[in-house]
């Protein structure tokens, strides 16, 4: 593999964490299997249990294609970027950035 993309993440919420739920089936379900690397921090500990919950009950947990690297503090997501290119700069040649955004219904 050539290519990877990585998702810089910082979790607050729950309507975060569905958002990211979504965003990784997206990505793993895509024609072209690509590696993922999720960075992810979170604002308190039950956001951090909720995301480990619905991840599991998602069926990412183990998925080959998805390497999750936990961040013990608040992170923003261009850190969350340089600790991922760190890891992988010597293993791929082409990086895409995948960010999470939340929609907000206004009426």
């Amino acid at each position: 593999m050539d290519t990877c993309v990585i998702v810089p993440s910082h979790i607050n919420n729950i309507n975060r964490t569905k958002s990211l739920m979504c965003c990784l089936q997206s990505l793993v379900n895509q024609t072209r299997k690509i590696q993922i690397y999720l960075s992810i921090s979170f604002e308190t500990d039950l956001d951090k249990t909720l995301f480990n919950k619905l991840i599991e009950k998602n069926n990412l947990l183990n998925n080959i294609f998805i390497c999750i690297i936990y961040q013990e503090r608040q992170t923003s997501q261009f850190r969350h970027i340089d600790i991922v290119v760190d890891i992988i700069k010597d293993t791929y040649e082409y990086v895409m950035l995948c960010f999470v955004m939340m929609m907000i219904h206004m009426k």
